[in-house]
């Protein structure tokens, strides 16, 4: 519809000649298309039962930029549900046909899948998130209730739509009964599909619980589970289980004593299976102050150590970096900072894209991490932060134009942060360093004023944007003040009600730092939704939206 195939027939062709048991070629696949999303698509639309298809009604799409992956999408599926084949149709069976030979499923539109299930990674992936769409998203629990909304929307106006075509009314609850019937015979007869194509011997109950109930959660491969949950899996199949404690807790144990004490373990039962994962209270989490605060994006050519960023622990405990990760503008540049990474308490560390020529600059600085895998734009780029949970947590739109300083584009020069305490996302609390950056010190052009002080012209009052927003576990909420005042920070639902106070009192000009792990005022956890923070200052009021997620 727009551009060009020449990108999507390069990688047609890869998959089509090569080997993808082979984990090196796989990983390569892995970075030309998204295979996750192509698995939910394809899981889906087998769901479906829709005949018209995959030789017919695709859609895929990639954005012409560096490192984007080929996506798919799903339209146009009104032959499934039952209005064209039964509920038992082995539409599984369907998609992966080497020799449809022609419509609706000839071997061109069946490859992709046929050849990602010669890796035993993407099989076992693919069979597992199928079994966790059964049990959750395409359960008959959920598909007929959403049927039934949809269904209760336009009921009054069938009718007028079957007289006008001169259709029996009845062939309108004669079509919900044939939905109505697929989505509750579907399921299990798709896990007897997924039997016989993969040759499993029998299917296995798995029940998970959390101990005690709120303290966490249960990752499997496309679902999460917070509560007592039953779902069907397959034997000869394993399972990836990952407890994530709740703010305030830490996991402690699985209850099945087999079980190493990782949170992640991959469990093979030999029928049904039963687990909790246990977990304990931590404490109060500290005072988390991780942010960027030197960016080196375009050197000088007589003194070129390649791009590189500083990020500054300006809190007073340790913290665990293990897999927290650093992107540029585009999601496919990630850097997974490496497990077992503790930033000590106003510790530094140094992302680098050349660790050879970095070293050569900077042979004293340390610790440093990389290569990343990619640079930074010269004309200016957003640079990300985020947490294993995948929360942003900071971010640098930086530019080589005013208000920025213009300098470090290729002068010299790297961005220094004046000072930790400011907000980091405002042009004015950067400045050009001194020389060629302080990578793993304190910054050439570090305040030694108390930028907390009486009137300071580099603050401003208000609240600055929730770190990470939308949110999981815990929020950053920080406002910054330019004088002293009386502040209150509250947080409210939609409708303007209070959920919780989180300071009321006399504060010092600067900036303040609070955390909300989505709490009301009785310390219970509230649902997921759009929130809003509001600030009141002595007649001065701001606010910030805020969507929590579960």
């Amino acid at each position: 519809m727009e551009g060009d195939r020449e990108h999507y027939n390069a990688m047609f062709a890869f998959i089509e000649t090569h080997d993808l048991a082979d984990s090196a070629n796989y990983a390569y696949v892995q970075t030309q298309m998204d295979v996750e999303q192509f698995a939910d698509y394809e899981i889906f639309e087998i769901f479906y039962a829709n005949t018209d298809w995959p030789g017919n009604n695709i859609a895929f799409w990639r954005p012409r930029t560096a490192n984007a992956r080929w996506r798919w999408i799903v339209y146009d599926t009104d032959f499934g549900l039952g209005l064209e084949a039964g509920w038992g149709h082995n539409t599984l069976a369907h998609a992966l046909e080497p020799d449809g030979p022609h419509w609706p499923n000839p071997p061109h539109s069946t490859l992709i899948l046929r050849k990602l299930l010669e890796n035993e990674s993407f099989k076992f992936s693919f069979i597992n998130r199928y079994a966790d769409h059964l049990n959750s998203s395409l359960h008959p629990s959920r598909t007929i209730g959403m049927m039934q909304e949809l269904a209760g929307g336009i009921e009054e106006e069938i009718p007028r739509h079957m007289e006008r075509w001169e259709w029996p009314v009845e062939n309108w609850s004669d079509h919900l009964g044939i939905i109505t019937n697929f989505l509750e015979n579907r399921p299990w007869i798709c896990r007897v599909h997924i039997r016989n194509e993969f040759d499993l011997s029998d299917t296995l109950g798995l029940s998970l619980d959390i101990e005690p109930i709120g303290s966490g959660r249960i990752d499997l491969t496309a679902v999460s589970v917070d509560s007592t949950w039953h779902g069907t899996y397959f034997l000869d199949v394993p399972i990836t289980l990952t407890a994530v404690p709740a703010p305030g807790y830490a996991f402690r144990e699985w209850s099945d004593p087999t079980l190493p004490d990782s949170a992640a373990v991959v469990i093979s039962p030999s029928g049904n299976y039963a687990v909790t994962a246990r977990f304990e209270e931590a404490g109060p989490p500290p005072d988390t102050l991780v942010a960027i605060n030197e960016i080196n994006y375009n050197s000088a050519d007589a003194f070129d150590p390649d791009d590189w960023v500083e990020l500054l622990n300006s809190g007073s405990a340790a913290v665990d970096l293990s897999g927290w990760m650093f992107k540029d503008e585009q999601d496919d540049h990630v850097f997974t900072i490496p497990d077992g990474t503790i930033l000590p308490a106003e510790g530094y560390l140094v992302l680098v894209r050349d660790p050879a020529a970095f070293s050569m600059h900077f042979p004293n600085a340390d610790p440093i991490l990389g290569p990343l895998g990619f640079g930074f734009d010269g004309g200016g780029e957003l640079l990300r932060l985020f947490t294993p949970e995948g929360d942003l947590w900071d971010f640098v739109e930086y530019d080589d134009a005013p208000p920025w300083p213009e300098e470090p584009d290729g002068e010299g020069p790297t961005l220094e942060l004046i000072d930790p305490r400011l907000d980091n996302a405002l042009p004015q609390s950067w400045a050009a360093s001194v020389g060629h950056g302080t990578p793993g010190e304190l910054n050439s052009m570090a305040s030694t004023e108390d930028v907390s002080g009486e009137g300071n012209a580099q603050l401003t009052l208000g609240l600055q944007q929730p770190i990470p927003n939308p949110l999981r576990t815990q929020t950053k909420i920080s406002f910054s003040l330019d004088r002293r005042c009386s502040v209150r920070v509250s947080i409210l639902d939609v409708t303007g009600r209070r959920v919780t106070l989180l300071a009321a009192g006399e504060f010092p000009a600067g900036i303040h730092n609070l955390h909300w792990p989505g709490c009301n005022d009785a310390g219970r956890m509230v649902s997921a939704g759009l929130y809003l923070i509001r600030m009141d200052a002595e007649g001065f009021s701001d606010s910030q939206k805020l969507l929590l997620l579960r």
